[in-house]
C-alpha cells in the first residue's frame, strides 16, 4: 500500500488519505460499517454486500532465521511437513494470509493444529522482526520481506510442495458509490497493477 500511495500521489499531489491498518477481516468490517470507503485485502471473505476485485497476484513465501540449518533448504525448498517440528509464527485468524496459509497446507494433509505454534501475530512487520531474532518461522508475502531478505536478516524459500499465490483484492460497498477521490484511486490500482496477475 505505501508503494501504492506514493505512486498516485506522484500522479495527483493534492491528494490526501486516512489510511487504517487492519487484517483483512477488519477490513471489510470496516467498509461495510461505513468507516472506510475503499480497502485492499489479502483474501476474498464470504461477505455479499462487498465487491472484491483482484488486482495483484502476490506470492507467499516461507521466512526463516539466517541460520544455518535453514539453509539446506535453498536448492529444493522447505518442506510443509517440517512445519510441524519447527517454531512457526501465524498471523490472526481474521488475515488474508493465514487462510491462503490454511488452504495450501490442507491440500498435503497438513491442519493448522499440528503446526507448532510459537505465536499468534496481528502484523507483517513483527513477524519479520521476530523471524530475525531466532524465534521461529513464518509464511508471509514475499512483497512483504524483500527488504529484510536483501540485507540478509531472514532466508526465504518456497514451499517444496509448490508455490503459493493469492490475489489481493479491491474492496468496496456494492450499494454505495464511490467518491471520486476513491474511484480515481481504484482505477489507477487496476490499471497500473492489473498486469502482474498470473
Amino acid at each position: 500500500l505505501p508503494e501504492i500511495l506514493s505512486a498516485y500521489r506522484k500522479q495527483y499531489p493534492d491528494e490526501k488519505f486516512q489510511v487504517i491498518q487492519s487484517d483483512s477481516q477488519g477490513v471489510v468490517e470496516k467498509i461495510i460499517s461505513h468507516d472506510a470507503e475503499l480497502g485492499f485485502t489479502g483474501t476474498r471473505l464470504p461477505e455479499s454486500r462487498c465487491v472484491f476485485t483482484p488486482f495483484y497476484t502476490d506470492k507467499l513465501v516461507v521466512i526463516t532465521p539466517p541460520a544455518e540449518e535453514y539453509r539446506t533448504y535453498q536448492q529444493n525448498g522447505f518442506p510443509a511437513q517440517k512445519l510441524k517440528e519447527v517454531p512457526f509464527l501465524i498471523r490472526e485468524s481474521g488475515s488474508g494470509t493465514r487462510r491462503e496459509t490454511e488452504e495450501f497446507l490442507q491440500r498435503f494433509g497438513i491442519h493448522i493444529s499440528e503446526l507448532n505454534i510459537a505465536a499468534h501475530m496481528d502484523h507483517p512487520e513483527m513477524i519479520k522482526r521476530s523471524v530475525s531474532k531466532g524465534l521461529g518461522v513464518a509464511i508471509i508475502s514475499e512483497k512483504a520481506v524483500r527488504d529484510y531478505t536483501e540485507e540478509g536478516k531472514i532466508l526465504q524459500f518456497d514451499l517444496q510442495e509448490g508455490v503459493i499465490h493469492r490475489d489481493l483484492y479491491l474492496v468496496w460497498e456494492k450499494e454505495i458509490e464511490l467518491s471520486a477521490a476513491a474511484a480515481a484511486l481504484a482505477d489507477y490500482v487496476r490499471m497500473t497493477y492489473g498486469k502482474d496477475r498470473i
